[in-house]
């Protein structure tokens, strides 16, 4: 789910140096991967594939760029590699503000 994302992502946000990356690699949609009628065939098959292995779908650019703010990075780049179902997203740490006590106070 996005909040188990958000809390790995916060995890290692805690034991990076300042300068930390961290690189993910996974099928990552396009924003505009829609059409009018709600979806296309590039978003249904990475869904359906995602949905195999026991995760809810694929994200969008939006999407990661949305978890990696809240987990204290920002989103360097979003690389599609050979492998139309394989990203390589890269992460940079933004701040040194601990994102594990925030969300803490956030939730008090």
């Amino acid at each position: 789910t996005k909040e188990e994302t958000v809390r790995i992502l916060r995890v290692c946000h805690s034991v990076l140096p300042p300068d930390g990356r961290v690189i993910i690699g996974e099928a990552v949609l396009p924003d505009d991967a829609t059409d009018a009628g709600g979806t296309n065939g590039l978003h249904l098959a990475v869904d359906v594939l995602f949905l195999l292995v026991g995760r809810d779908a694929a994200r969008t650019e939006s999407e990661w760029h949305d978890l990696a703010e809240r987990a204290g990075f920002s989103v360097e780049t979003i690389t599609p590699t050979l492998s139309p179902s394989c990203y390589m997203t890269v992460l940079n740490k933004t701040s040194d503000a601990d994102p594990i006590s925030r969300a803490s106070a956030e939730q008090s």
